[in-house]
């Protein structure tokens, strides 16, 4: 009887460890936020993510919930998570409410400055492991504490689309490292949030020294617009990968060095 005890004890034991060692089951609802779990090392919780999550690799080979901005409630409960990561700049009321009758925990997060992106990475590893933060949060905050410009102060507008001209507003990742490389964000004070409407007569009153166009390339088209504003002789024109400057990750951070930074200590960057 005893040696029965035991081994049934050894197997809850066991049954406990398992799960234990299986850790919480993730679900997250755009490609920045899956991106940042594998860098915060909570990459093998994830059961699902959004539609278009390719970095890194293994993000691309999980299931997705439908398109980027309908994620499907039933498609989520199917998969049983304990946490669902929602971005704050892709809710859904419906999907949010559905998740909150079926009693799953979700987590709104909003990363809208680098300050924010420290921020929420330290409240995932509290709120839902109650972990401190791991190493690379703390050394990428050192290492923007060092960074200097490489060059003289410039002004600039970056342009997420041109026709009509929608910008990225002073309260977004890339204008803010901008800032950190001796840049000022020409976007008016009364738009500087998320990704205004400039229009063409505020634009032909203001000529930046620098626009920064998220594009793999600058068309002639666009060409022609910005000569409409600002004439022949035009502001320092350049192009961004979109798809690397619009990752609101530390994968931005690492490009700090191409857009006119130095480091202030040979530890950086990673």
């Amino acid at each position: 009887m005893k040696a029965v005890l035991a081994w049934a004890f050894l197997g809850w034991v066991g049954l406990w460890t398992s799960c234990a060692l299986a850790g919480l089951r993730l679900v997250s609802t755009s490609p920045q936020l899956t991106e940042l779990l594998f860098q915060l090392g909570r990459g093998p919780d994830l059961v699902a993510v959004s539609a278009g999550s390719a970095y890194p690799a293994e993000a691309a080979r999980l299931p997705t919930l439908g398109p980027l901005f309908f994620p499907g409630v039933e498609g989520t409960l199917r998969l049983a998570p304990d946490w669902v990561l929602v971005d704050d700049f892709n809710r859904s009321a419906p999907y949010e409410r559905g998740l909150s009758v079926a009693g799953i925990r979700w987590k709104s997060v909003r990363i809208d400055t680098v300050k924010a992106l420290f921020a929420e990475s330290r409240a995932i590893m509290r709120e839902i492991y109650g972990e401190p933060s791991p190493p690379i949060v703390d050394r990428w905050e050192t290492c923007l504490g060092t960074v200097r410009p490489a060059g003289p102060a410039f002004s600039f507008l970056v342009v997420a689309w041109w026709n009509p001209v929608i910008a990225l507003g002073v309260r977004t990742p890339l204008s803010e490292l901008l800032t950190f490389v001796g840049g000022r964000n020409l976007v008016p004070a009364g738009l500087q949030r998320g990704y205004p409407q400039l229009p063409p007569d505020w634009l032909a009153a203001h000529r930046p020294d620098r626009v920064y166009v998220l594009s793999a390339r600058v068309s002639e088209e666009a060409l022609a617009r910005f000569r409409i504003w600002w004439g022949k002789r035009l502001p320092e024109i350049v192009s961004l990968d979109p798809d690397t400057f619009s990752r609101a990750t530390f994968t931005l951070l690492a490009e700090l060095g191409r857009l006119g930074g130095t480091w202030g200590t040979s530890a950086c960057p990673y």
